[in-house]
Order: C-alpha cells, then sequence, then structure tokens
C-alpha cells in the first residue's frame, strides 16, 4: 500500500511537470546534436543568449561573461569583454544515447566450468593452446587465430 501510494505521488508529480519519456529523450537528442557553430553571428560574434534557438541553449550549461574597464566615473571606459560557454559533456550524452537505442551493452564477464576457478593467466593460457590447435588444424599461424578471436598479441588480453 505504501509502495502504491509513492508511485501514485511521482505519477502525479512527472505529470504535473510534463516530465515524460518522451520529454527526457528530445533534451537527450538536443545534447547529441549539439553543433558549437549555432552560437554565433555570420560575422564572428557570439550571439546574445537571447537569441539562441531552443535546442542550442539547452545544450549549454553555463554562459559567463566578464567586462574589462578602464578609468573612473566619468572617464570609465569598456576596453575589453570576455564571454565563456560551457556545455554538457557531450561524450556522456552519446553514451547515453548508444546505451538507450541498444549500440553499446555493458558488459560482465562470467565464467562457469573448468575455468569458473581459473586465474586470468590460467584462462589466457588454455586461450593460447586452443589457438594454437586451431592454427595447427587449419595450417595458419596462431598469430592469425589469436587476431580473429580478438586476442592482443603483445599482452595476451582479449580485446572487446
Amino acid at each position: 500500500m505504501v509502495a502504491r501510494a509513492i508511485e501514485s505521488g511521482k505519477t502525479r508529480i512527472a505529470t504535473k511537470l510534463e516530465f515524460t519519456a518522451e520529454r527526457v529523450l528530445k533534451e537527450l537528442a538536443r545534447l547529441v546534436t549539439f553543433d558549437v557553430r549555432r552560437l554565433y553571428n555570420p560575422d564572428g560574434s557570439m550571439k546574445h543568449p537571447t537569441e539562441l534557438d531552443d535546442d542550442t541553449a539547452a545544450a549549454l550549461a553555463q554562459i559567463e561573461v566578464m567586462e574589462e574597464f578602464e578609468g573612473v566615473g566619468a572617464e570609465r571606459e569598456l576596453i575589453g569583454l570576455t564571454k565563456k560557454v560551457k556545455t554538457f559533456d557531450k561524450n556522456t550524452s552519446i553514451t547515453t544515447a548508444m546505451k538507450y537505442f541498444g549500440l553499446l551493452v555493458d558488459r560482465k564477464e562470467v565464467r562457469s566450468g573448468p575455468l569458473a576457478a581459473a586465474t586470468d593467466e590460467e584462462v589466457e593460457s588454455q586461450i593460447r593452446a586452443s589457438a594454437a590447435e586451431v592454427a595447427r588444424l587449419e595450417g595458419v599461424p596462431v598469430e592469425q587465430i589469436l587476431s580473429r578471436m580478438g586476442v592482443s598479441k603483445a599482452s595476451g588480453k582479449t580485446v572487446h
């Protein structure tokens, strides 16, 4: 009964905020497709924040403007303007999108059978022995078989 009340409250809040899967995916798409060129006018000057389209503005984490002046009072004059823009991490956004679309899968190694209790070195030794046997049967160099298996020649580690 408590779990049902909590779930009902979460649904009510999400509905009130219009927080839907579609909206979350739209925001993710904005981060993944962000193009820094949309921050600038044709003359190379940076656009004012009010001039940014919604997709570009959504990709920005921070805008910092620093004005530099010289002189005091009526003699005070603006001599420089520094603008800094920080975006959300695009790599994280791309990784999240790839996971959503099933293009990136987290892997976990699971061992069973006779190799379940084996050390990494013992497993690698067995892989190399098996590769050597296949190479012998096919009449090819063992490195060719290891390469097909995705095993690095130098380290012996399997490449995922």
